[in-house]
């Protein structure tokens, strides 16, 4: 079963804020979990450690050419 971990755990690991990593999930451009809308306004995140640490490697060796320190602004 994988395991979920929170939005502040998956911040920390990529060097974002916790508000970067939910824009980034909801615009698509961040692909660790699952972003499911529960009302007009509100979202939950399912954010799935292998993915997170998959994103990670992706980024550590400039597969992905993104910079998402440069992407939230």
């Amino acid at each position: 079963m994988p395991t979920r971990i929170t939005v502040e755990d998956a911040s920390r690991a990529l060097g974002l804020t916790p508000l970067s990593v939910r824009l980034l999930m909801r615009q698509g451009q961040l692909d660790i979990g699952y972003v499911i809308k529960t009302g007009q306004k509100r979202h939950t995140y399912l954010i799935y450690r292998e993915l997170l640490e998959r994103e990670l490697s992706r980024y550590d060796t400039g597969t992905k050419g993104k910079d998402y320190r440069v992407a939230t602004g």
